[in-house]
């Protein structure tokens, strides 16, 4: 039987360099699995897209070094713990494009490249790094890292390092960059077992089996009967 590998959603990581005065608003992030129709939630979204996470890295100016955390939360009540998956996906013109504000600030797939090459980036869950480079590299995410087994209204927390180069210069202000992360939740039983379908149909299965002995035993309690009258 399958594995019932529940909803896959994306987050969109922005970036936006200000070289200006003013230091940038912070606020964390959260990514709550709720299953259902509601899949992952992603808070606190932003002008360029609901699943933007990263407030802290809006605004940033050359020599920073700035620090995120992202609590991924299991919220979904039909179950209990739920493996946490992360991967992420690079952006090409035709499979996966740009989101359409960030190709409306005129940033193209090579642009943007481009800066996120110059800048520096660590992603750690705990004690762990899965990931440290530039981020247009995506060597240690191209495949799902899993984070954690996440109890029923537990969390893990990812911390985001990013740091700008003291001596990028004025052609990369007002840049954007954007990198999709995408989360999979797998669903376990009380046991820590991946569920193995819709248990409703083994229901089914079972009624279906009892009619079927019951019209087998009513046959054969017939056939008897007329047998004797025989």
């Amino acid at each position: 039987m399958k594995k019932t590998m529940k909803t896959i959603a994306s987050l969109v990581m922005m970036l936006v360099l200000l070289l200006g005065i003013g230091a940038p608003a912070y606020a964390d992030g959260t990514v709550s699995y709720k299953g259902g129709a509601e899949k992952f939630v992603f808070l606190p979204g932003s002008g360029y897209t609901d699943t933007d996470l990263f407030d802290g890295f809006k605004g940033v100016m050359p020599g920073d070094t700035l620090t995120q955390t992202i609590e991924v939360r299991n919220r979904f009540l039909n179950t209990g713990s739920v493996r946490i998956y992360l991967r992420a996906v690079a952006h090409d013109e035709q499979a996966n494009p740009l989101s359409p504000n960030v190709a409306a600030a005129g940033e193209t797939v090579a642009t943007m490249s481009d800066f996120l090459s110059q800048l520096y980036m660590e992603v750690w869950q705990g004690g762990t790094c899965i990931y440290t480079g530039t981020p247009d590299q995506l060597d240690g995410l191209k495949n799902n890292v899993l984070l954690a087994s996440v109890p029923r209204f537990g969390s893990v927390t990812l911390t985001v390092k990013l740091q700008v180069p003291k001596e990028l210069g004025n052609e990369y202000a007002n840049r954007v960059g954007e990198v999709d992360w995408v989360f999979t939740a797998e669903e376990l039983d009380p046991q820590g077992n991946p569920k193995t379908g819709d248990t409703s149909n083994l229901i089914l299965w079972i009624v279906v089996m009892v009619v079927c002995l019951a019209a087998i035993a009513v046959v054969a309690f017939l056939v008897l009967k007329k047998k004797k009258q025989n």
